[in-house]
């Protein structure tokens, strides 16, 4: 009889026992499609404003009010310095990140596209980009776009119910890491990662993933660019996505962004969006990066410019440190009587709603991250 306890292991050959590398990407492999898998954030209340009882000024004076007493704002704030480039962007360092990790991350985010549904794909989303989506009811054979994902989950989905997607990626890295896992799918293989249901069998058969990886192959194209300029011209888009990509972007290139949006949108598409508002607390990453927080003042040329309006809008108010926690109530901002959202109003919901959280004495000291999504509406006669 072999000995008990680590025995036997320990009397195999050195070639037979997995390296230490690979162990821990096995761990990490596996704790990272536990990640990737979870389809829901906390759920939040939410609540309509404003109402009655809210007390709100509309107007410039609004933002100039907020930034006297924002504690972020009585120093000249960085602007962002960390930009997209073109054609430039670097290979990160061996210290920066794990390459075989990203890929990873890359290729069970494109499974879970195949297996879960769109709406289950909504809930881990903003609120506004849900509400935006839906709202714009994509249906098979319209056009779709996303801006720099950072997993491909959601445009995988579009494209295996028939949408002509298409995702643009500034990062030679990722561009690749998608690239390569289409080629992958055009002969119907996929990562091998499948979802049980309670009684350990399999959620879906094999030939779901067979035939489904050969359909997003089919309706799903990877580019590389910036911005919605990097589209094949032709081609008018019912729903454009960028979530959490101003971040990363200065004024210039989010207005870019948003001309180019409108370039490509047809009448009646929309622009989903999702970024950190002026009134969050400026953040400085590891590399001493200040991420960009904007104002939708901000952007009002470039908005008119490209003739979007603002359709709908949710704004959360979270603990920066602590995303699950919600300060205080979501806000979903109640349009005008024409159907738009003005966009001086939609900076006094993200500013009040601060001042709101400073009053309370149990969050004073607590840092917060004000994220805005909604839907930027391209005005005109409604494609039928």
């Amino acid at each position: 009889m072999p000995p008990s306890g680590g025995g036997l292991t320990a009397r195999l050959p050195d070639l037979c026992r997995p390296p230490a590398v690979v162990t821990r990407q096995i761990r990490s492999g596996a704790w990272l499609s536990r990640a990737v898998s979870v389809v829901s954030r906390p759920s939040f209340c939410e609540r309509d404003w404003p109402l009655p009882h809210d007390h709100w000024r509309s107007g410039p004076d609004t933002e100039a009010a907020g930034q006297s007493a924002h504690p972020a704002w009585r120093e000249a704030p960085a602007r962002a310095s960390y930009i997209f480039q073109a054609g430039a962007a670097q290979e990160p360092s061996p210290g920066d990140c794990d390459v075989a990790q990203t890929a990873l991350t890359t290729r069970i985010a494109m499974v879970i596209g195949l297996e879960r549904s769109k709406e289950d794909l909504l809930l881990a989303q903003g609120p506004g980009v849900a509400a935006g989506l839906r709202d714009l009811a994509v249906v098979p054979g319209d056009a779709v776009a996303e801006q720099q994902p950072a997993t491909p989950g959601l445009a995988v989905r579009f494209a295996l119910e028939g949408a002509q997607t298409y995702v643009v990626m500034a990062h030679p890295a990722r561009l690749a890491e998608v690239k390569d896992e289409l080629d992958r799918y055009r002969d119907g293989r996929c990562l091998g990662v499948r979802s049980m249901t309670l009684d350990f069998k399999r959620r879906w058969p094999e030939s779901h993933y067979t035939e489904g990886a050969r359909t997003v192959a089919e309706h799903l194209s990877v580019l590389r660019g910036l911005d919605f300029s990097a589209l094949p011209d032709g081609i008018r888009f019912k729903a454009l996505i960028s979530r959490g990509v101003f971040e990363y972007m200065d004024l210039p290139r989010i207005a870019a962004t948003l001309r180019s949006a409108g370039q490509v949108l047809h009448p009646g598409g929309g622009l989903v969006f999702e970024f950190p508002h002026a009134a969050s607390q400026l953040l400085v990453t590891r590399g001493q990066v200040t991420l960009s927080r904007i104002g939708f003042h901000q952007i009002e040329g470039p908005l008119r410019d490209a003739g979007l309006r603002l359709r709908s809008l949710f704004v959360t108010f979270r603990d920066a440190h602590q995303s699950a926690t919600c300060l205080i109530a979501t806000r979903r901002v109640l349009p005008d009587a024409d159907g738009a959202i003005d966009l001086h109003k939609a900076d006094a919901a993200a500013w009040s709603g601060w001042d709101e959280i400073v009053q309370q004495r149990e969050s004073q000291d607590r840092p917060v991250r004000i994220e805005v999504s909604g839907l930027f509406v391209k005005q005109g006669q409604t494609k039928d």
